[in-house]
């Protein structure tokens, strides 16, 4: 009795099918980082749409960063870094823009890091989380996301940023008030 890997090698190995299937698998790679990057793009376009009235802007910057933000929160944010790999998400404050010892009083007080089991990071991270369920580098994942059935991840993961939007945004904006370094003085 054969096994399945047998019978896999052996129709592999005819001449007529290893050409083609060397071809196929040469492309994997090129395919896995454009449905990566369609499902940032439809992301963008499905949180566009959903915040079209509230004021917010979304930005994505290919394979680095996926923000929301409002205009005036310049160099702050809700965001996810790590795109291609497992996604951490949370918000972001240039440290240049941005004090964090206030950043941190203000997230301590309205006890995000418990609520959203958050981690604190870096200056530029006060907190953030893995989206272990959104890690690009598993197979499962990105079968998720092929184009007929990526409509479900794409509302899940726009939900994280809208309820998130929805439980903080007064404190991202205290945040952008109360701790923004003055830099006139």
């Amino acid at each position: 009795m054969h096994t399945y890997d047998d019978e896999i090698y052996t129709y592999l190995t005819q001449p007529e099918n290893y050409r083609s299937a060397k071809q196929i698998a040469s492309q994997l790679g090129a395919v896995d980082e454009r449905l990566i990057i369609d499902f940032w793009q439809a992301l963008k376009v499905e949180l566009e749409q959903q915040l079209s009235s509230t004021g917010f802007e979304v930005e994505l910057i290919t394979g680095e960063l996926f923000s929301v933000h409002q205009s005036a929160w310049n160099g702050m944010g809700l965001g996810c870094d790590f795109l291609n790999t497992e996604p951490d998400m949370g918000i972001h404050c240039d440290p240049d823009e941005f004090d964090r010892a206030k950043v941190d009083v203000l997230l301590d007080a309205a006890k995000v890091r418990q609520k959203e089991n958050m981690s604190k990071r870096s200056d530029p991270w006060p907190c953030y989380r893995h989206l272990t369920e959104y890690d690009f580098r598993q197979q499962q994942t990105l079968e998720r996301i092929l184009p007929g059935r990526r409509e479900e991840s794409i509302k899940n993961m726009a939900a994280l940023f809208t309820d998130f939007i929805d439980k903080y945004g007064d404190l991202l904006n205290r945040i952008n008030k109360e701790a923004r370094i003055d830099l006139t003085a």
